[in-house]
């Protein structure tokens, strides 16, 4: 599993980010975040990490909220 300190938080958005819209989707974060990491999230975890949206000002944070629980 790879830790969060060993990526680039913006150049790890902007793979996720495959349409360039400057948002993630609840399923490409939830398939970030296990491709990865290895975390699987669940629904309830998820819904709450994305109910503000998911950009690029807010990835680390969120990014960091993950590692946290599942460290």
């Amino acid at each position: 599993m790879a830790r969060v300190e060993a990526w680039d938080a913006k150049s790890l958005f902007r793979e996720w980010d495959e349409d360039n819209s400057g948002t993630l989707s609840p399923l490409k974060l939830w398939t970030g975040i296990r491709e990865t990491f290895g975390i699987r999230l669940k629904q309830v975890e998820l819904d709450a990490l994305c109910k503000d949206g998911v950009t690029l000002q807010n990835f680390t944070d969120i990014l960091l909220e993950v590692m946290s629980k599942f460290e």
